[in-house]
């Protein structure tokens, strides 16, 4: 083993190891880079102490390289045991880090670049500093190359061929995965909602569902890309009425209390907004006597024992059976 001992005026010493067990290691892959080809490069610098180790106590790992354009070694991360274990990358390479310093076990740092270029060839220091038995300062240090290669210009051209035939693969694959799911969409629909109508430029979906939570039929229409219906005006009411008094008299259901539509008054009693749009209710065709059920109630809904007059409804529903309606442009 080769070293030299360095002292400063407070008798501090250091002792500089070029060699020493083999718990103390730099590797790299792969150990020659084909510029434009090589997908991933790593560099690893690692402690664990042995029986015979002269470091005890593993304090900074840093990973410093020199390449074909530098004179010396530049540093291009640390970790730091005095400053929590913290990384600090100093390079501007794009690079992702792994690290861990730890007095018991392994301790190591490790870089990785993705399509490695020309300047990521060179030569690699991996540099440990801790401490002996006596807390004098011991520096470890081990050198690997990594070279690298221009292809030639068939090789370059076989892989741009390679790659254009996967991602046209993927392309289709990927086709293939979106028709299928959204054909199960369909299904999950069809099973959600009855047949959809059309009013002007807006399309309903009546709920095949109870109404059980405002929020659950809000999630339900906002999944298919919807809302709960925002009546404006008398026009689209009727509509909605007509298809309503078709739809509720088929094989859907006959016994149905109400139909839940945009409109709440939870922030302010007898103030209705919309729910999703934020707009006040400026139209209501209310059934006599509604609303009438104050703070308990907070939802809008159309009853069905009054040709689907405006009522207000609770937006917790455990008693009535109801249906919603969802709006999409």
């Amino acid at each position: 083993m080769g070293y030299s001992i360095g002292c400063t005026v407070i008798l501090l010493c250091a002792v500089w190891l070029t060699q020493t067990d083999a718990v103390f290691d730099v590797w790299l892959a792969p150990t020659q880079l084909q510029y434009g080809l090589t997908e991933s490069f790593y560099v690893n610098c690692s402690f664990e102490r042995g029986p015979s180790s002269t470091m005890i106590k593993p304090l900074v790992l840093t990973i410093q390289r020199k390449t074909l354009f530098d004179q010396d070694f530049k540093n291009l991360a640390t970790i730091d045991d005095s400053a929590g274990g913290h990384v600090t990358v100093v390079t501007t390479d794009d690079v992702k880090t792994a690290a861990v310093i730890n007095e018991n076990d392994v301790s190591f740092l490790s870089l990785t670049w993705r399509f490695p270029i020309e300047l990521q060839a060179g030569a690699y220091r991996c540099q440990a500093r801790g401490l002996d038995s006596s807390n004098g300062l011991v520096v470890l240090e081990k050198e690997v190359s990594v070279t690298g290669t221009f292809p030639a210009t068939d090789l370059l051209v076989n892989k741009i061929v390679e790659l254009d035939t996967a991602a046209r693969q993927r392309e289709d694959a990927l086709y293939y995965e979106i028709e299928r799911l959204e054909r199960r969409l369909s299904i999950t629909k069809n099973v959600l909602f009855a047949e959809a109508f059309t009013f002007n430029t807006k399309t309903y979906y009546l709920s095949r569902v109870h109404f059980s939570t405002e929020d659950e039929a809000i999630a339900a229409c906002s999944v298919f890309g919807g809302y709960l219906a925002e009546l404006n005006n008398a026009d689209e009411h009727l509509a909605l009425t007509r298809h309503l008094q078709e739809t509720l008299g088929s094989s859907l259901g006959g016994a149905i209390d109400a139909v839940v539509v945009g409109g709440s008054d939870e922030m302010r009693e007898n103030q209705w907004v919309f729910q999703y749009s934020g707009r006040p209710v400026t139209y209501s065709d209310w059934a006599p006597g509604e609303p009438n059920d104050g703070n308990l109630y907070n939802c809008l809904a159309l009853w069905r024992m009054s040709n689907f007059k405006y009522t207000d409804f609770p937006c917790t529903n455990a008693n009535y059976r109801a249906l919603f309606v969802c709006e999409t442009i």
